[in-house]
């Protein structure tokens, strides 16, 4: 239990600095701090709550990054945790990379998991540009 303990608050200090350095709009320094918890999540705390939202976390900041296929597959195995406990970050992280490598029609299941659980309010963020947000509120009639 101490050792997990212990990897947990490790992966949660990196974590925390990815947070910062997104804030800051730092993405390289983000991915950075969160490839780093990452790699300790999976190391010892694989299928755990905190690993799946280590690796949403990490997925959004690749996501910054451009790095989509590596975003989908970290995004993809924490989904249906994320769902469960009605959080939207991987059902937007998925659906912005998606978007951006495969098209509308890829991104929208994970579109209509986001609006259901975040409202119109949670694609109005950051997360789209705003000729994809026109594009997506006519998608899913908004």
């Amino acid at each position: 239990m101490a050792e997990r303990d212990d990897l947990e608050q490790q992966a949660f200090q990196h974590a925390q600095h990815g947070i910062k350095a997104d804030c800051d709009h730092d993405w390289p320094r983000s991915v950075e701090h969160w490839h780093a918890a990452a790699m300790i999540a999976d190391a010892g705390l694989r299928n755990e709550p905190f690993h799946h939202w280590v690796m949403a976390g990490y997925a959004q900041a690749l996501c910054q990054m451009g790095e989509w296929q590596h975003a989908i597959g970290r995004a993809l195995p924490a989904h249906a945790w994320h769902l469960e406990q009605q959080q939207p970050l991987t059902a937007l992280t998925l659906a912005r990379a998606h978007l951006e490598l495969e098209g509308m029609e890829a991104a929208l299941p994970y579109l209509r998991d986001a609006y259901r659980l975040g409202g119109e309010d949670i694609l109005s963020r950051h997360w789209f540009a705003a000729n994809q947000l026109v594009r997506i509120r006519q998608v899913l009639a908004l």
